[in-house]
């Protein structure tokens, strides 16, 4: 993982200050898609919160789960 609850501390109040240009918090529901095979983002994202899942389509609508993203993980750049 690229951040360790454990071994990083930055009072929220500092992390505020140096991203507040630069960031914005999207909220997803459960079972929504963030991104789709084949589109880009222009963002780096981390997942703040929860698990979301890699979802490979498959024939006849169906899914195959991929992998799955933890807290604090990147989720929409896996070479990260």
């Amino acid at each position: 993982q690229f951040f360790d609850k454990k071994k990083v501390y930055l009072p929220r109040s500092e992390y505020r200050d140096l991203i507040k240009d630069i960031s914005f918090i999207r909220t997803l529901k459960k079972d929504s898609t963030f991104i789709e095979a084949g589109n880009t983002s222009e963002n780096l994202t981390i997942l703040l919160e929860g698990v979301c899942d890699v979802l490979v389509p498959m024939k006849h609508n169906s899914y195959v789960k991929l992998r799955a993203i933890q807290e604090f993980e990147f989720l929409d750049s896996p070479e990260w």
